[in-house]
């Protein structure tokens, strides 16, 4: 995919001392289930107690919002983004962002396996399971042990019914198939923008295949319209904001499956960010979605307006307001105004560049590459769609390199954190 900017998400509006230390992170599941109440969620803080803490959301209810464990919930199935600010009596401000995936209560996942051992799990939230059951390719159902993951024994259906966190009733079906690629080793994956906006037509995304032609294609989204359902490239749009995921199936002509699994965050067509900056030069960019630019405007703080280049990135000259005009993908109008101010985080200049932390290529086949500034030690971890941690270790040097090759196509989240703070990435493969 090309990306323009992945956009940070700051806040401002209060008085950062620059000397002091505060950081903060939520603790919450990676997966939940939407029309419920729950999941908990939870955050982090360091710095000088007590702690004053302000979450929102595009898309989730938050209750309380100033609290330090609040409940979220939601009636949307998909992603759905997380934000908190937290103040400490130093009146430092730290900010921390999380994404939680949202299914249904009643919903069906497709797997795949080709040698056993393997299993099927529950998803990452907090469940009471009420009953396993597998109803192999003959109709034949039998009972399976009452644990959160259970062994595949074979291709058909496996059924789980729970009781979720807020005594919510879920139940979910895997459809399991064996697939050991027919010799072909065939692969799917997706090429479509992480980033598009709602309310619109588009954007695009493509299905790319290996094994021997033709293919089947067969693409499915629990929140996205999709226009051609069964070609390789069909067109999405979304009706509300946040993150939504696409799934597609291709089937080779020796029956070989493969499934590819990306996620595209969504913005409303008139929408406003919020971003600081520490030290010029820095820049505000168009999102990551096919947009012919017609205007930049930066007004400052003292009201004056004046018109910048008509590129995808602009230079920031200062605090105030950046407004974006253009047009979008199918013909459809977006307003976007970045709300610039200066704010070194709660951290000096030189704290920062010691935090410096590069995560490349992205997307990335064989390896990741970390760059790192300062000589402290970080560890990091790597996180599948499902939340589930597939490699972790330690980096000391300045290029530290994380081998991928055995991982399957998909999109993962990378932690990298010195023990005191962490960033994350999103990475596709």
């Amino acid at each position: 995919m090309n990306r323009f900017l992945i956009l940070p998400i700051a806040f401002f509006g209060f008085q950062i001392q620059v000397n002091a230390q505060c950081v903060a992170s939520i603790q919450a599941p990676s997966q939940a289930i939407s029309n419920c109440t729950g999941p908990q969620v939870s955050v982090v803080a360091s710095g000088l107690g007590p702690y004053q803490y302000s979450w929102s959301s595009p898309s989730l209810t938050i209750q309380p919002q100033t609290g330090a464990s609040p409940t979220v919930s939601t009636n949307t199935p998909g992603w759905h983004t997380l934000i908190v600010v937290v103040v400490d009596s130093n009146n430092c401000t730290s900010v921390a962002t999380d994404s939680i995936q949202f299914f249904p209560p009643v919903a069906t996942f497709t797997q795949t396996y080709c040698t056993l051992p393997d299993s099927v799990c529950i998803l990452d939230c907090p469940m009471l399971v009420q009953g396993w059951s597998y109803t192999n390719n003959q109709g034949s159902t039998s009972n399976l042990p009452l644990t959160p993951c259970v062994s595949i024994v074979g291709p058909g259906s496996y059924e789980l019914f729970g009781i979720y966190d807020m005594n919510c009733t879920a139940i979910h079906t895997y459809l399991v198939s064996q697939d050991c690629g027919s010799g072909s080793g065939c692969t799917a994956s997706i090429q479509a923008p992480s980033q598009a906006i709602s309310n619109c037509t588009g954007p695009q995304a493509t299905a790319t295949a290996s094994g021997p032609g033709p293919y089947q294609y067969s693409w499915t989204s629990p929140t996205l319209n999709i226009v051609s359902p069964t070609s390789a490239t069909t067109i999405l749009s979304a009706n509300s904001p946040g993150w939504h995921t696409i799934n597609v199936i291709v089937v080779d002509s020796n029956n070989c499956t493969a499934l590819a699994t990306d996620s595209i965050e969504f913005f409303l067509p008139v929408d406003t960010f919020i971003q600081t900056y520490c030290t010029l030069p820095d820049s505000v960019c168009i999102l990551d979605c096919p947009m012919l630019v017609q205007g930049w405007t930066y007004t400052d703080n003292q009201n004056n307006t004046i018109n910048l280049p008509l590129t995808p990135c602009v230079s920031i000259v200062g605090p105030g307001s950046y407004k974006v005009f253009g047009i979008y993908d199918m013909n459809c109008t977006a307003v976007h105004t970045y709300l610039v101010a200066e704010d070194c985080g709660g951290m000096s200049v030189l704290e920062q560049i010691d935090w410096e932390i590069e995560a490349f290529p992205n997307p990335f086949s064989e390896s990741i590459v970390l760059r790192m500034s300062g000589n402290r030690a970080r560890t990091w971890e790597l996180l599948d769609v499902y939340g589930r941690v597939v490699n972790r270790g330690e980096v000391y040097v300045e290029l530290g390199e994380i081998e991928t090759g055995g991982l399957p196509s998909g999109v993962y989240l990378l932690h990298v954190s010195d023990g005191e703070r962490r960033k994350s990435y999103r990475m596709v493969k």
